[in-house]
């Protein structure tokens, strides 16, 4: 029987990430931010597919109309949630080492100060454009790399919506077969 102590597998992964540093006190408003996301990536994917205009005559069109117009609205509404992210102090990682479905490790040129992250991590998924998690750091290490002084961050989830965990383990687990599929067939 295996000696195993994590609860989920690691995958090494290179997954495009930012973080910030909060204080405990700050975790309200960060789980609002992290249920808004969620709320969001629901309703885009739920959506029908209602054509295109040029397809589209009488009632359907001007439907179609007003779907498009408060699509425009809604994505002018996700590009300012996108720019507040980066005037709250988000940072972008250099890289991920590796991820699970509770925590993982990354490369920063920016030593956290404090005990928890808000992260971002964006998966290259159409369904999902990030998930948002609240961390606390659990190992930082001094890294050189060529003539650079890099952190790397390990971090264990505090904070994730379920749905979040499972579209996360569900992007690793397809990865997973992927890299297998591509050794068979380079053996």
């Amino acid at each position: 029987m295996l000696n195993e102590k994590r609860e989920y597998f690691r995958l090494r992964e290179n997954l495009p990430i930012e973080f910030r540093e909060i204080e405990e006190w700050e975790f309200a408003s960060a789980r609002e931010r992290m249920i808004l996301d969620s709320k969001r990536i629901k309703l885009k994917s739920i959506l029908p597919d209602f054509g295109t205009l040029e397809d589209s005559k009488g009632k359907n069109r001007e439907i179609l109309l007003c779907l498009e117009l408060i699509n425009k609205k809604l994505d002018l509404l996700l590009e300012s949630m996108n720019e507040k992210d980066k005037k709250e102090g988000f940072v972008r990682g250099l890289s991920t080492i590796d991820v699970s479905g509770s925590g993982l490790r990354f490369l920063s040129d920016r030593k956290p100060k404090k005990s928890h992250l808000e992260l971002l991590i964006f998966l290259p998924d159409i369904n999902r454009q990030r998930i948002r998690i609240i961390a606390e750091v659990v190992r930082v290490n001094e890294k050189k790399v060529g003539d650079d002084l890099l952190w790397e961050i390990a971090v264990r989830y505090v904070e994730i919506l379920e749905d979040d965990r499972d579209a996360l383990i569900a992007y690793l687990i397809e990865r997973e077969r992927e890299i297998i599929k591509k050794r068979k067939a380079d053996e």
